[in-house]
């Protein structure tokens, strides 16, 4: 902990100790200093606030530490620099990218959450997870639920909120589009799309974009992967790796290059190098709810497409992989698999191989305790 050199190291723990009986402070605003601030070093580094006092004391109980030790117009000297987080070239902090090492495990939030108006939990609700997908930017209805939520903030309240994901090591960022959306009917050209969604990932802070592109009939009538190859790669020239993150989520079906020739087998070829991996959806679909379907052989439905046929047949690396499933039996129509069962399987994956981690759909239903029955299952934990 870095406090005030004037200040006697027996009062932090003091004040620490305080903190459940200060009374309602009037605190100041999450002032830009806190983030710009001289921290002591040769040249900018990244800076969150001290963890060694809880996370979840309010602002106002941080304005009044820091008065405590003299320090309301030097709010620096609360912040420390952070081992594992850095800052983007949008000012905003983030996770290094050591932090998004396989395996991933992602939660998908679009459900409201009336306590939550920063679209995302707060970090210490989602222990074990390592990115959190903000539901959903949009063409047809703009910038919706959480994503909007978050946009809705100051840019010093993101980057409060941003540096308790650094801290822990996690990522946020956006998912566009989702399965109400319909970008490319409504004649979108990708170049610029992708521009502007990449705009919006820089304005807020975010740490890059998930592809959730659910037009199916056009993808079924092979119209939509010159289109997404188009996207990624705008994408990619605006939030170049290894800072920013670019991740696609498509239903596992699209990478059988027999039923889809213009699929996601295409889509890796051409830009695969330019995404860091795939929330593979293997729910809704009527398959992939046993062990087998799951990792190896996926059956008459949608021949070819589960995990390891994805690897051998569409030529996607393992570590690309990440299995989607729906958190609760009610978050889809089909597909959901029990932890302890889903975890099993993960492990047969595991020891041959396979460790790319596993995405979920959505919060508040997966929980810490759900996803560490399927991590210890799984061998991932």
């Amino acid at each position: 902990m870095r406090i005030g050199t004037t200040a006697p190291v027996v009062a932090v723990a003091a004040a620490a100790a305080a903190i459940a009986n200060l009374p309602a402070a009037s605190g100041m605003p999450h002032q830009q200093s806190l983030y710009n601030g001289y921290n002591g070093l040769a040249g900018p580094a990244a800076e969150f606030y001290d963890d060694s006092i809880p996370a979840r004391v309010s602002h106002g109980v941080w304005s009044t530490l820091t008065s405590m030790f003299g320090q309301s117009h030097n709010p620096a000297q609360i912040i420390k620099t952070a081992p594992g987080v850095k800052m983007l070239d949008s000012g905003f902090p983030t996770a290094d990218t050591d932090s998004i090492a396989a395996p991933r495990f992602v939660l998908y939030g679009d459900q409201d959450v009336a306590a939550q108006s920063y679209g995302a939990p707060p970090y210490w609700n989602i222990t074990g997870f390592n990115v959190f997908n903000l539901a959903f930017w949009t063409v047809k209805f703009g910038v919706a639920d959480n994503a909007a939520k978050f946009a809705a903030k100051s840019d010093a309240d993101k980057k409060w909120f941003k540096s308790r994901y650094a801290g822990a090591g996690m990522k946020l960022m956006v998912s566009v589009f989702g399965a109400t959306d319909t970008p490319q009917s409504m004649g979108r050209n990708a170049t610029k799309l992708g521009k502007t969604i990449a705009a919006f990932v820089k304005q807020n802070g975010l740490d890059g974009v998930d592809v959730d592109y659910e037009e199916m009939d056009l993808f079924a009538q092979g119209k939509s992967a010159n289109w997404l190859i188009e996207l990624t790669r705008s994408l990619r020239a605006e939030l170049p790796s290894p800072d920013y993150i670019i991740t696609h989520a498509p239903v596992a079906p699209w990478f059988n290059k027999q039923m889809y020739p213009e699929g996601y087998a295409k889509i890796h070829a051409q830009v695969g190098n330019l995404i860091d991996w795939y929330n593979v959806q293997f729910y809704n679909q009527q398959n992939y709810d046993t062990c087998d379907e799951l990792i190896w052989n996926s059956g008459d439905n949608f021949p070819l497409t589960s995990v390891f046929e994805i690897n051998k047949y569409a030529g996607v690396p393992l570590d690309k992989i990440v299995v989607g499933k729906p958190a609760v039996a009610g978050d889809a129509d089909n597909g959901f698999m029990r932890p302890s069962v889903l975890g099993g399987c993960l492990n047969v994956g595991v020891q041959n191989g396979w460790k790319a981690g596993a995405m979920f759909w959505e919060y508040p239903h997966m929980t810490p305790a759900r996803l560490n029955v399927i991590t210890s299952a799984a061998g991932l934990s």
